[in-house]
């Protein structure tokens, strides 16, 4: 399994799919469209999914990023939108 992300866009929740082998030093983050972290989560070695509740941010343009070891493995935009 790949890097992917889904629904794109979304409303509330979204679904992160990530590479199905282990890494210790993984992390997931959140930026705005002016670049500011707006969230960060250390993801356990074995984890391979995770589901995010962007419900509360504002509509906009988001970039995750996956850092793998400290480097950017991943990245790809989502689209917060409301209905």
């Amino acid at each position: 399994t790949g890097f992917g992300i889904s629904p794109n866009p979304t409303s509330d929740n979204l679904h992160v799919e990530l590479p199905n082998y282990e890494c210790e030093n993984r992390n997931l983050l959140l930026f705005n469209n002016l670049g500011q972290s707006m969230l960060q989560l250390k993801m356990p070695y074995n984890e391979v999914h995770t589901d995010l509740d962007l419900s509360q941010f504002p509509m906009g343009l988001y970039l995750i990023a996956i850092m793998e070891n400290g480097k950017l493995a991943y990245k790809q935009q989502v689209v917060v939108s409301r209905n």
